[in-house]
C-alpha cells in the first residue's frame, strides 16, 4: 500500500489550524495564536518522516501569521523543526555529516561578518538560515526521503491559500477594496508582495510537471487568482508566460481533433468570462501600465527603481573593488553607501555584495557540491525534456528582481528545484 502524501496525511490538521487561527486572528488573541503555534509544532513532529519537510513549504507564505504573539521568529523556528525530527529518524553523524559541515561552513562565514561589522541583531536569524540550509541539503541527498514534485506543489499552494483566506477573514475590507481599485498590493501573511509573487509563480510553473489530480485544478485556479491580487508587474509578466507555456504544452500533447471539438465550448466560456469581467480586466491592465510608468515609461520606472539600484552596485563594484573581496555581510546595504537602504533587489548581486568575491566562490562551491550529492537521487536522467527546466528558469528570472540571499525561505526554494531535474512525474 502506498504511503499517504502530504495532503492526505495533513489536511485534517490544516483545517483545525485554520479554524483556530481564524478565531485567534479576528479576536486578536495572542493566547489563541500561541496555542496555534503549539498545535502546529505537534502536527509537524507527528507527521511521517517522509512528509515532514513539506510543512516548511507550507509555512513559507505564512511567515507573519503568528506575529500577534509578539514573537516574530516563531514561524522561522517552526520551519526548521523538521530537522529535529529528521535527526531522530536517521543516524545524524554517519549519514548526514557532509550536509551539517556545509551548513556550518555557511554559518561561520557570515558569523565573521557579524563580528567584524557588529551586526549582532542578525545572529539568531542566521542560525535559522544555516539550519535551513543543512536541512535542505540533507533532504535532497537522502535516497530514503525523495522529495516529491506533487507534494512540493501541494504544500506550497495550500500554504498560499491558507495565508490568503486567513488574511481575508482578518482584513476583509482591505482585500475587497484591493480587488476593485488595486490601491494596495495583496500580500496576505507572506510579509512582502514580491516574495508572495515568487511563491505563486513557482507553484504555477510546477503544475505542468505534476500529476493532474482533480483537486489540483482547483488549487491552480485559486493560486492564479491570488497572484492577480498581488498587482505585481513581475507576476503579471511571468504568469502570462506560464499560461502561454501551459496552453502550448496542452495543444502539443493532446489530439487536435478532440481539441477542435471542444474549441467552441472553450471559446464560449472565455467570451462569457471576458465580457463579464472586461471592465475589471481593463482596469487591472491600466493599473499595471501605470505602475510601469505609463506612456513615458523608462527601464527604471518599469523595474520600480530596481535597475538604478543594480547599476549602482555594479558601478560600486568597479570603483570600490576592495569592499567586495570578502563582502559586507547580510546587512551590506548599511555599509556600501546605498541611498535607499533596501538592498540590491537582485539575489545574484545580493550574494556578491554580502559575501564578496571570496564568499561568492565559497557559496557557489557549496551549491555545486550540493548538486553533485543530489545527482544520484534526482538527476539520473541524462536527457531531460525542456519542460523539466521550466520551473527552474522561472525561479532564476524572479531572482533577478528580488533580494533572497539572506531570507530563511531561500534554501527551501533551492531545495524545490532538484526534484524537477527528473523525468519521473513523482
Amino acid at each position: 500500500m502506498d504511503k499517504p502524501n502530504f495532503i492526505q496525511e495533513s489536511y485534517k490538521n490544516i483545517i483545525i489550524l485554520f479554524v483556530i487561527s481564524a478565531y485567534g486572528i479576528t479576536k486578536e488573541s495572542s493566547i489563541v495564536i500561541l496555542m496555534v503555534a503549539t498545535l502546529l509544532l505537534f502536527a509537524i513532529v507527528k507527521t511521517d518522516k517522509n512528509n515532514i519537510f513539506y510543512w516548511s513549504f507550507f509555512l513559507i507564505p505564512n511567515i507573519r501569521f503568528l506575529d500577534i504573539t509578539g514573537v516574530k521568529f516563531l514561524v522561522n523556528f517552526l520551519m526548521v523543526m523538521p530537522i529535529i525530527k529528521y535527526f531522530f529518524c536517521y543516524d545524524m553523524l554517519k549519514k548526514r555529516s557532509v550536509a551539517i559541515l556545509m551548513g556550518l561552513g555557511l554559518f561561520l562565514f557570515e558569523t565573521i561578518h557579524i563580528i567584524y561589522f557588529e551586526t549582532y541583531n542578525i545572529f539568531f536569524p542566521l542560525v535559522s538560515w544555516a539550519l535551513s540550509f543543512s536541512l535542505c541539503i540533507m533532504a535532497t541527498t537522502d535516497k530514503n526521503v525523495l522529495i516529491n514534485k506533487g507534494d512540493i506543489y501541494d504544500s506550497l499552494s495550500t500554504g498560499i491559500i491558507f495565508s490568503s483566506l486567513l488574511y481575508l477573514l482578518a482584513e476583509p475590507k482591505a482585500v475587497f477594496l484591493n480587488f476593485f481599485d488595486f490601491k494596495d498590493r495583496f500580500i496576505a501573511y507572506a510579509d512582502d508582495p514580491n516574495y508572495f509573487s515568487l511563491y505563486i509563480l513557482y507553484c504555477l510553473s510546477t503544475w505542468i510537471l505534476i500529476d493532474k489530480k482533480k483537486y489540483r485544478f482547483g488549487t491552480f485556479v485559486l493560486v492564479a487568482f491570488i497572484g492577480f491580487l498581488t498587482s505585481s508587474k513581475m507576476e503579471f509578466i511571468l504568469s502570462s508566460l506560464i499560461f502561454v507555456y501551459i496552453a502550448f504544452n496542452f495543444f502539443r500533447k493532446n489530439n487536435i481533433k478532440k481539441i477542435i471539438k471542444k474549441l467552441p465550448l472553450i471559446v464560449l466560456a472565455l467570451t462569457i468570462f471576458v465580457s463579464y469581467k472586461l471592465e475589471t480586466i481593463l482596469d487591472y491592465c491600466e493599473h499595471i501600465i501605470a505602475r510601469m510608468g505609463g506612456v513615458g515609461a523608462s527601464i527604471d520606472t518599469i523595474t520600480t527603481g530596481r535597475f538604478h539600484l543594480q547599476i549602482y552596485y555594479l558601478n560600486d563594484f568597479v570603483e570600490s573593488f576592495p569592499n567586495y573581496i570578502f563582502g559586507s555581510g547580510f546587512n551590506y546595504f548599511r555599509f556600501l553607501g546605498e541611498p535607499s537602504v533596501r538592498g540590491a533587489h537582485n539575489t545574484y548581486i545580493d550574494i556578491l555584495a554580502a559575501w564578496g568575491i571570496v564568499g561568492s566562490i565559497f557559496f557557489f562551491m557549496i551549491i555545486y557540491l550540493w548538486l553533485l550529492k543530489s545527482k544520484c537521487v534526482y538527476t539520473q536522467n541524462r536527457y531531460l525534456k525542456s519542460t523539466s527546466y521550466f520551473p527552474i528558469i522561472i525561479f532564476c528570472l524572479v531572482l533577478c528582481s528580488l533580494s533572497c540571499f539572506s531570507a530563511n525561505m531561500f534554501p527551501f526554494m533551492l531545495m524545490a528545484v532538484f526534484p524537477f531535474l527528473n523525468k519521473d512525474r513523482n
